[in-house]
């Protein structure tokens, strides 16, 4: 065998990933599926009280089965002397219409409870995860609801959790 033969390769052939238009009924119920399963079987949720709450992993997947991707707009040092504060903006480009079709903006401070002794890059990447998740929730909240899971966003659980009950005097 020549040299020229051995170094012949086969063709690469490229999987064709589904893509979803949500505008048709049927293919709205088969996305839901396919996020359930995926979510489920990638471990991209967090039970909460007994309950399903998708990781911004899992938003993004969502996203990407519909050619919509997250740009990060900004990311804005908002310290003072006595915090580390950074506030995100991002928003969503839909790649089949070229349009603008979601924002979502966040704020991540080492005041919040447990992020005390944070570096301040990890503050400053959890507010740019935490306005990826919230753009994303803002236009397909709907759906991801419609694949069994909860919407409400892990970080209000701590809140919810630790609010004093209610009592009339």
């Amino acid at each position: 065998m020549s040299e020229a033969t051995k170094n012949i390769k086969e063709p690469v052939r490229k999987t064709k990933v589904e893509s979803f238009d949500i505008s048709r009924s049927d293919e709205t119920l088969h996305l839901a599926t396919d996020l359930a399963k995926f979510i489920k079987d990638n471990k991209l949720s967090t039970t909460v009280q007994g309950k399903e709450f998708v990781n911004v992993e899992g938003w993004q997947y969502a996203g990407s089965r519909l050619g919509i991707v997250p740009i990060v707009d900004h990311v804005i040092n908002v310290s003072t002397e006595q915090e580390i504060k950074y506030q995100a903006k991002v928003t969503l480009f839909d790649m089949k219409s070229g349009h603008t079709v979601g924002a979502g903006f966040a704020i991540c401070s080492n005041k919040e409870q447990g992020k005390k002794f944070y570096q301040e890059f990890a503050i400053m990447s959890m507010a740019q995860t935490r306005a990826i998740g919230k753009a994303y929730r803002n236009i397909l909240a709907w759906i991801i609801r419609a694949a069994g899971y909860e919407l409400l966003q892990l970080r209000r659980w701590s809140m919810v959790a630790t609010r004093p009950p209610f009592s009339l005097p």
